[in-house]
């Protein structure tokens, strides 16, 4: 049609992102309305098509007032799912920020602003807050969650697993300063256990302090005249004595469990190792 056209939204987006674009019509426009796409290069002899592709497109009337809606109830909601809740609602998107949460699955909705259920103009914006999951600490950091220390190196970050053939399990080098994509510092990082006191064996080993104090790492010497049947090794109980009083360097300390010689089977011999246990 011939008339005066204004130009209302310029289109530069090549994807979805579920957001959209408004323009608001002169004061005083009515009757009939026509609106054209025009491409913006219009360069004499340009002969490239574009294709624009329209989800929605609608006029309303702020006589009398906005048009309202109600925000839909999308905490909880996978993320996804939150969103097109929003836009189904005529609603947009607002600010989507993250932050851990242990109760809230991550890619969650924690929280929405305005809360579901508010009566809002269409066209209006719901802020999200989405869960990162529990933060992770200790073992499972160190292991290689989001942010930890051996992150898209160590690819099974299982405790009891031997990831770098080194001979000990990444659970044990948590403990003793060890690295776990690295088999040849194995040796040098191994408990030792020795027969040199006339009246006890002594198994000894270097204990990282942020492993001790973690609650979800479990540390247990542990005992047998066999390689079954262990035992705990608990400071006083059997005439067990348990030493870590050695600061060898910052972070570390020396562990001595020295065990009883009369513990040991009719052979003479006794065996001890680490255990290291974590959850969840």
């Amino acid at each position: 049609m011939n008339g005066t056209y204004v130009d209302m939204v310029t289109v530069i987006k090549t994807s979805d992102d579920n957001t959209t674009q408004a323009f608001e019509m002169p004061s005083g426009t009515s009757g009939t309305v026509y609106v054209r796409v025009i491409d913006t290069d219009r360069t004499e002899g340009n002969s490239t098509h574009d294709t624009l592709y329209i989800d929605q497109m609608y006029f309303h009337s702020l006589i009398g007032g906005p048009v309202m809606t109600n925000v839909p109830n999308v905490t909880g909601l996978a993320q996804v799912t939150a969103e097109e809740n929003i836009v189904s609602a005529s609603l947009v998107v607002g600010n989507v920020t993250t932050q851990n949460d242990g109760a809230v699955p991550a890619g969650d909705v924690i929280s929405q602003n305005p809360a579901g259920g508010a009566s809002v103009a269409e066209g209006s914006s719901v802020d999200l807050v989405v869960s990162l999951g529990a933060v992770a600490t200790g073992y499972q950091f160190w292991a290689g969650d989001p942010g930890g220390t051996f992150l898209g190196t160590l690819t099974d970050p299982s405790v009891d697993a031997d990831f770098d053939g080194g001979g000990l399990s990444t659970g044990i080098e948590w403990v003793l300063g060890g690295d776990p994509t690295d088999g040849s510092d194995d040796a040098g990082r191994a408990p030792a256990f020795h027969n040199n006191d006339p009246d006890n064996f002594t198994f000894t080993f270097r204990r990282r302090d942020v492993a001790h104090a973690d609650p979800d790492t479990t540390i247990q010497v542990q005992y047998a005249t066999g390689l079954n049947g262990w035992n705990d090794a608990i400071h006083g109980g059997n005439g067990v004595n348990i030493d870590d009083a050695t600061v060898p360097e910052d972070g570390f300390h020396t562990v001595v469990v020295s065990i009883p010689k009369t513990l040991a089977g009719p052979d003479g011999k006794l065996f001890a190792r680490l255990k290291v246990a974590t959850s969840p």
